[in-house]
């Protein structure tokens, strides 16, 4: 039973996405079932890329071989009747969805016209109208107002109710849309003196001796229209038809797992490309290192009276680059640029290259962006004994209140 407050707030995305989804399921499985019969069943049948040579031959023949093609065909029909229960359940669905919506409409109407008389509408269907101010309780013109108010809202009242039902009438028509595609079900079509009454006779007819001598003789009595599977017709070792019907459908759906599974893998796999686990060694991860090798691989002699001092390293795709920053008490700046041998330029841009900002937040050092006027500097220098790439290095500086100077340094291996 469908209630007030489910219709009232429903959203029907969900019944969109199902026969949405429905429909694609019948073409994918009418695309499966064309392939089983033109890539399997008539190459085995004598027909198709894969038939021995000669007009009509036969790759495979005998007994097995008949029994193979049989079984085969009767799969490939059970598959070829899956799209239309597909579309079935999805054509179901969608009346469903739209036979939900109708009756939502009609319910919003009704409130929203219940509410412009001043009631109230809560979640269980209750509507009600405010009382009359003491001072018009004894006022007959007031008293009849409120009498039609009450009336108006009654019909409101039952507009409501007849949404209801219709969505409850609608809920259960699309339940029993959806029973009728179950497959052991007898189309009474078929059966005129009554389905339930003919099932009852089908299953009697085509009951199955469970003792091996007496089932091997119901067996041998059977045409061979009554040996086909059907929604109640068995035969030794065939099972339920409908769990036949599942196990293939899991087994055509397997390939479509692997492949969701394959794609999930990747993406896995990329994400840790791009965002590498910290100390991985893998390119892209930032590496716990010390600072002597921060500042050798920068070519830095950290001056004895730098203080706050701050590093970050990363292991690069081609280069590997290492970040350092730190405080130069007043009077020590000259001195520092001086062993670099640099020339510092006023007035410098904010361009600190792609990975600049996250090197030095990764070493924990003031953002230079908020520093105030910035001084730039760069230099390249050569290769290290044992190593065949030339250094990249920028330096920017920044004054401090009390005259001392704030350094941050970015080195990259160079070409």
């Amino acid at each position: 039973m469908v209630t007030f407050a489910l219709l009232r707030h429903a959203s029907f995305a969900s019944l969109d996405h199902a026969g949405g989804t429905w429909t694609g399921v019948s073409g994918h499985m009418e695309h499966l079932a064309g392939q089983m019969r033109s890539g399997v069943l008539r190459p085995l049948s004598g027909g198709g890329p894969y038939a021995a040579p000669g007009s009509g031959s036969r790759p495979w023949t005998g007994a097995a071989a008949d029994e193979a093609v049989r079984e085969i065909g009767l799969l490939t029909d059970e598959l070829h009747a899956f799209p239309y229960e597909a579309l079935a359940v999805a054509a179901a669905l969608h009346r469903a969805r739209k036979a939900f919506a109708e009756a939502q409409q009609k319910l919003l109407r009704a409130i929203g016209d219940a509410e412009a008389l001043g009631a109230t509408v809560s979640d269980d269907g209750t509507a009600t109208l405010p009382d009359l101010p003491s001072e018009e309780r004894n006022d007959p013109e007031a008293i009849a107002h409120q009498k039609r108010k009450w009336d108006e809202l009654q019909h409101h009242v039952r507009d409501m109710t007849a949404a209801l039902t219709a969505a409850t009438e609608a809920d259960n028509a699309v339940a029993a849309a959806l029973r009728a595609l179950n497959p052991e079900e007898v189309d009474p079509a078929t059966h005129p003196d009554g389905a339930a009454n003919a099932l009852s006779d089908l299953e009697g007819a085509m009951a199955m001796p469970t003792d091996p001598k007496a089932r091997k003789e119901w067996w041998a009595a059977l045409d061979p229209a009554g040996r086909r599977p059907s929604g109640h017709s068995h035969r030794p070792g065939q099972g339920d038809p409908m769990k036949r019907r599942w196990v293939l459908l899991g087994v055509l759906l397997l390939p479509l797992v692997l492949i969701a599974c394959v794609v999930g893998a990747r993406h896995w796999v990329r994400e840790l490309e791009r965002n590498p686990p910290a100390n991985s060694g893998r390119p892209g991860s930032w590496m716990t290192v010390s600072s002597e090798r921060v500042t050798d691989f920068a070519r830095i002699r950290l001056p004895a009276s730098a203080s706050e001092v701050r590093w970050s390293y990363l292991i690069g795709f081609q280069d590997d680059l290492a970040f350092l920053s730190f405080r130069l008490p007043p009077g020590e700046e000259q001195g520092f640029l001086a062993g670099l041998g640099i020339a510092i330029k006023p007035n410098a841009g904010t361009d600190f290259g792609t990975y600049g900002l996250e090197g030095f937040h990764q070493a924990g050092a003031p953002d230079p962006t908020t520093a105030g006027p910035l001084r730039y500097g760069s230099f390249i220098a050569e290769p290290l004994p044992g190593h065949n790439k030339r250094l990249g290095e920028s330096v920017w500086l920044a004054a401090e209140a009390d005259g001392g100077t704030r350094v941050w340094v970015s080195a990259m291996d160079a070409p």
